[in-house]
Formats: structure tokens, sequence, C-alpha cells
């Protein structure tokens, strides 16, 4: 009886380096990368390799619970865990998606069909419009932070009715799909700023567009940014502080 799966070998190489190395799965928790673990076994043996996909239908939470005896609501945690992260992506349908092996298996050719469907050269280019407004915009902030007319390192603590200004900047910078519920947006950017950290997030942005760079330059797919919200988070913006592009040749 033929084979379900794109190709019969019995193992996939794992490279210790890349896990290890690779900053959203590191910055996960140990339960989420546990979880992103066995997804990875699933996509591996998948009909298409790197979607988690099984008999032609997406794996959702629900069936990922059942199979691993955990609660749904569980699951949802951890998968919003590691998609906040940017561990994995997802296809137009949901489906989650490994992008190195969904990558492979374009290169090889085998699923031609579904990267029509996944509309990826559309995505591509308007990365490469957003990308240069962005850069842009950024460079605007940096400059406006050591200006005698802005907010200095040694003054951050900044009137509330001074950060309006500062706050239609970041919003109009960052990439235009992770934009919800501004109004809540600012509140928490207005207690940043309060907090004296604005640098902070500053630094954890410019990081977070290099990320979103290396995503797009380096490993050949449109990461979708995460929701604005989230990324206010003190535990979301920080861990982004420091992150370099550093193009591959």
């Amino acid at each position: 009886m033929p084979s379900s799966k794109e190709d019969n070998r019995p193992a996939t190489l794992w490279f210790w380096d890349d896990w290890f190395s690779s900053f959203d799965v590191q910055v996960s928790s140990f339960a989420a990368q546990g979880l992103w673990v066995n997804l990875l076994g699933i996509m591996a043996k998948a009909e298409i390799k790197g979607a988690l996909r099984s008999a032609g239908k997406q794996i959702d939470s629900k069936m990922l619970a059942k199979r691993y005896g955990k609660s749904e609501k569980e699951v949802c945690a951890l998968l919003k865990e590691l998609e906040d992260n940017g561990v994995f992506s997802r296809l137009p349908d949901g489906t989650i998606i490994n992008r190195r092996m969904f990558g492979e298996s374009q290169r090889q050719g085998q699923i031609s069909k579904i990267r029509a469907e996944a509309g990826k050269a559309g995505a591509e280019a308007r990365w490469q419009t957003d990308s240069k407004d962005n850069d842009k915009k950024m460079t605007k902030m940096a400059l406006s932070s050591s200006s005698s007319s802005s907010i200095s390192s040694s003054s951050l603590r900044v009137k509330a009715d001074n950060t309006g200004p500062l706050f239609e900047e970041f919003w109009s910078a960052y990439p235009r799909e992770g934009k919800f519920h501004k109004k809540a947006c600012l509140a928490k950017f207005t207690a940043i700023v309060k907090a004296g950290k604005l640098d902070d997030l500053k630094d954890g942005f410019a990081g977070y567009l290099d990320y979103l760079k290396a995503q797009r330059l380096d490993r050949n797919f449109d990461q979708q940014p995460m929701h604005v919200s989230t990324f206010l988070n003190k535990d979301r913006y920080e861990t982004y502080k420091g992150f370099k592009y550093a193009n591959k040749l």
C-alpha cells in the first residue's frame, strides 16, 4: 500500500545549533517548547511536509488536546505563546506551518499549488514597500529621541499629554498587520513612558523590526507580526532588545 506522506524516510535531520540559537524558540516556555517539538514530529510526517495537517484537514487545538491528554484551553495558551514569539506561521486558511520544512517542500516543487494559494509573491511585494517605510520611520524616531525638542535619556518622565505624538510615531511605524485596539495600546504606551521605559521600548521595537526582516530575507517567509497590544507587554518588547539583523551572504 503506497504511503500518504511526501517521502518514506524513517528519520529526519535535527540541527541542534539551529534549535539552541533560535531566538523565537528559546524565549518560549519549556511547556511551549515541548509542544513545538511534538508538532515538528507531526509536520515531518505529514502528507504536506511542514504543514500541521492530517487526512487533508488542518489539525486544530481540539485535536491536539485530545491527542496529548490536555485541556483545549491549555493547548490554545501554548499555541498563542508560540505564535506571539514567531515560532511558527500560518497559511491563509489558518494551518500552522514550520517555515523551514514548508520552504524545503516549496523548493522541491512538491506543493506549488499551496504556494500559489498562500499568495507568497504578493506578500513579499507588500513587505518590500512596508519595510522601507518602517526603516524611515524608525530612523525618525531614533533621531527625535536625541534632539533637544524631544525626549532625552535623562528626562524620560514625560507628562501624559506629551505621549500622544510619540505614540502616533510608534503606531505609524508598526507593521499594519498587527494594528488592533489603538485606544488600549495608547494606555499601555503611556504607562511605559511614565515608568521611564521609553528607551527600552525603542530598542525592543528596532530589534523586532530587524527580527521580522530576518524572517523575510533569511528564511524567505512573510512572518505575521504580533499584535501591538501583545508587543507592548514588558516580557515581549524587552526580549528583542539588542537584536540586530545580519545579512547571511
